[in-house]
């Protein structure tokens, strides 16, 4: 990501949520996940939101 934004020159939101989700989708709300043990309210928004669909996959 950080690449991208010096091909274009400057900090992008949406490379900043695309950051987001790849850093920490695998937070979970209780602080248990993984890779920086977040817990609730720390986990960013666009991450929490992209953890709901994998939370119902069987």
């Amino acid at each position: 990501m950080i690449e991208a934004e010096k091909l274009i020159g400057r900090k992008n939101n949406f490379l900043q949520y695309a950051r987001e989700i790849a850093m920490w989708h695998h937070e979970h709300w209780d602080g248990s996940g993984y890779p920086d043990g977040l817990k609730g309210d720390n986990i960013p928004l666009s991450a929490r939101l992209m953890r709901l669909p994998m939370s119902t996959m069987p």
